[in-house]
């Protein structure tokens, strides 16, 4: 497998994005902690290591996690901005896999994660 960066958006473009705001002082050079609220009070943690080509979602509700997922060989982070919502997408890639996982912002959370194996 060829080695493949990590692209990520800008913190100016990050910031034009409602319901999205980084959080001060991961530790780690280059780690980048996003956090988003949704209406319902949901709470999602999104960490990026470019150099590590990794991810790290946490979803948080009512105090208590439902989700945590991590994965390696992410290629790709954006985020956009849709009426009422935010939506935020990594792309991974492995030797025989490829995959996205989608995570909408807006009244609740959504968590969308495909993984395809070639």
């Amino acid at each position: 497998m060829s080695y493949r960066q990590f692209e990520t958006p800008n913190l100016a473009e990050l910031s034009e994005v409602d319901r999205v705001s980084p959080l001060e002082g991961c530790g780690d050079f280059g780690v980048l902690a996003l956090r988003a609220v949704a209406d319902d009070g949901d709470l999602v943690e999104l960490t990026l290591d470019p150099l590590g080509r990794s991810i790290r979602l946490v979803w948080i509700s009512d105090g208590r996690r439902l989700v945590d997922v991590y994965r390696e060989g992410a290629t790709r982070f954006d985020v956009s901005q849709e009426p009422g919502s935010a939506v935020l997408r990594v792309a991974v890639e492995y030797d025989d896999a490829a995959g996205l996982l989608e995570v909408g912002i807006g009244y609740e959370v959504s968590v969308k994660d495909r993984l395809m194996f070639n």
